[in-house]
């Protein structure tokens, strides 16, 4: 399995067809999501409180 990397906002950072995993700052992790149908957003101050913001991703494995 590919390495988490650390993404602190801005475009997408892959093509939008491609399936990831996302991790959130609350510590929730999401498997197997299409890049382009997420919203890639990085909250600063207050906003970044509440979990919502992606923190890191990589490439999703092919599924078997």
């Amino acid at each position: 399995m590919s390495e988490w990397i650390e993404w602190t906002g801005g475009e997408c950072p892959v093509d939008r067809g491609a399936a990831v995993d996302l991790r959130y700052s609350g510590g929730v992790e999401a498997h197997h999501l299409i890049a382009g149908r997420m919203d890639w957003i990085h909250y600063k101050g207050v906003m970044a409180k509440y979990g919502g913001n992606i923190v890191a991703y990589r490439v999703a494995e092919p599924r078997p």
